[in-house]
């Protein structure tokens, strides 16, 4: 299975290996100004979504979390705690990459 640049054709049934891959190699090549910025979304009770930037900080390959800081009492931190599910994009563009996160967060 290569993963330099593109998906393997049978997709595995665990992401997280190719993520980390991924993640580590836009860490080392130092092409993308940083690596670490990932975009997440929340949405408030009634649906209203609100998307920002977070650092990544690192990822847990079991049992499959990443990590990522945040005030818990801002806004993103006040939407989460009442609307858990949220998703998130690292994207790579000088690599031609990006990883897409969908899930609940927790503390």
């Amino acid at each position: 299975m290569s993963l330099t640049g593109t998906l393997p054709s049978t997709l595995p049934a665990d992401p997280m290996p190719i993520f980390e891959t991924w993640y580590r190699e836009a860490r080392e090549q130092k092409l993308q100004p940083n690596p670490d910025s990932m975009v997440i979304a929340t949405a408030t009770p009634d649906g209203t979504p609100a998307a920002r930037v977070v650092l990544c900080k690192k990822l847990l390959l079991q049992p499959g979390y990443v990590v990522f800081f945040t005030n818990y009492d801002s806004r993103k931190g006040h939407e989460i705690e009442a609307n858990p599910r949220i998703a998130g994009v690292l994207h790579w563009d000088s690599m031609n990459r990006q990883v897409r996160l969908e899930g609940r967060a927790v503390k």
